[in-house]
Formats: C-alpha cells, sequence, structure tokens
C-alpha cells in the first residue's frame, strides 16, 4: 500500500480545505476536482521490489470491486468502482500505475419515486523508475445525480 507520512483522512482534510480556500471548484459544474499532491517518494531494494509493490497497490485498489454494490443501511448501496488501464511497462526498468478508486452511492426514495447518485473518488498516479517510487494524489467528487425509479419500483 502507499503510506502517507500524514494519513488518508489528513489527505482528504487539506484537499477539502483548498476546495474551500477558493480553488477553482465546480460550484456552478458538476463535479469538483483538487489539484494533485505529490507524495512521499519511496526507495525500493530494486526495480522489480518497486513493481511489487505498484502490483500490491493494484491489489488493493481492486479488493471489494467483484462484490457490485452491497447494501448499505436502509435504501442505500454502496459500490466500489476502479478506472485503471492497470501497470505499464515503459522500458525496461519504468512501470506506471494510475487509478481512480472511488465510491458511488444509491439512495432510493419511493415515496419520491427517485434514486439519488453520489460518487466521490481519488486518484493516484505512481510511477517506478528503477528502484524509486515516486507519485500524487488528488481527490474529487460529482454532485448528486436523481433518476426516477422505474414505475414497477415505486409500489411494491
Amino acid at each position: 500500500m502507499i503510506s502517507f507520512p500524514f494519513g488518508r483522512r489528513r489527505l482528504a482534510a487539506v484537499l477539502l480545505a483548498s476546495l474551500a480556500a477558493g480553488f477553482p471548484a465546480a460550484s456552478a459544474l458538476a463535479s469538483g476536482r483538487l489539484p494533485p499532491l505529490p507524495l512521499p517518494a519511496q526507495h525500493f531494494a530494486s526495480f522489480e521490489t518497486c513493481l511489487e509493490h505498484l502490483e500490491a497497490v493494484q491489489r488493493a485498489d481492486m479488493a471489494g470491486v467483484a462484490e457490485g454494490a452491497v447494501a448499505d443501511g436502509e435504501n442505500r448501496t454502496r459500490q466500489k468502482l476502479v478506472d485503471s488501464e492497470g501497470i505499464v511497462r515503459v522500458g525496461a526498468q519504468t512501470a506506471r500505475y494510475r487509478a481512480r478508486v472511488g465510491n458511488q452511492f444509491r439512495v432510493t426514495d419511493r415515496q419520491k419515486g427517485m434514486i439519488e447518485t453520489t460518487f466521490s473518488y481519488e486518484e493516484t498516479a505512481l510511477e517506478c523508475q528503477g528502484g524509486e517510487l515516486t507519485g500524487n494524489a488528488t481527490s474529487g467528487y460529482m454532485l448528486p445525480g436523481i433518476e426516477q425509479l422505474p414505475a414497477a419500483a415505486e409500489h411494491p
């Protein structure tokens, strides 16, 4: 896993505070995204060891994706989504891994006959050059989307 010296929650808090401080967010758009922050470099004994680390990060990112949407409270589901091309080898001693890992929440309101969907994510870009790992991370969100319940689901 990627180790954040200040923790993921601290990273999210810093990113959200930056957004509130006036970075161009999307109050008028359908999403928001914060500028990438560099991650501390990590040193591995070899390129192969660094590559193994990327593979472990990829496995952790993919954990839970196959479950699909799972109940997360009454009338609510959560689904982990990952958008990535996987680990890409660029030459003999360079490999890159980029992934957007997010959670989609869907809340069903039968009285109003609608489903509200929200999505927030963390995006990470990592690169091994020899035994040196560098990268950056950012986070973002999509404003809620609303859709009507299919007529058959409105009145069970």
